[in-house]
């Protein structure tokens, strides 16, 4: 009984596993050229790739936005890196459109 029950609960997990969504979005290195506080309070920013034709924008709950905000500034200061994860894009040479948010944002 015991080893029947552990066998189902090993098949529901490989189950559950199989059957997860698969994860979308990329990974891709780029550099801010521009970050903008507009008036209205929210936060955008210019990149050299993904975000060179339109703003894209740091949403997300307000400390989300504040490290956000801070890790744009230090990345632009140094002409350091930034890895966005992008769930909208297929591959790190496409443009986002206008207000792209990414997912999270990595200081390189």
């Amino acid at each position: 009984m015991i080893v029947k029950k552990l066998f189902l609960g090993a098949a529901t997990l490989l189950s559950l596993t199989l059957s997860a969504p698969a994860r979308s979005g990329i990974d891709c290195l780029d550099k801010v050229t521009e970050v903008i506080t507009h008036s209205n309070g929210r936060t955008f920013f210019v990149t050299q790739n993904a975000c060179s034709n339109y703003w894209c924008e740091i949403k997300g709950d307000t400390t989300f936005v504040k490290q956000a905000y801070a890790t744009l500034l230090l990345a632009k200061a140094t002409s350091g890196t930034i890895l966005f994860r992008w769930q909208n894009l297929t591959s790190c040479d496409a443009k986002n459109e206008g207000y792209a948010v990414p997912e999270f944002i990595v200081l390189k």
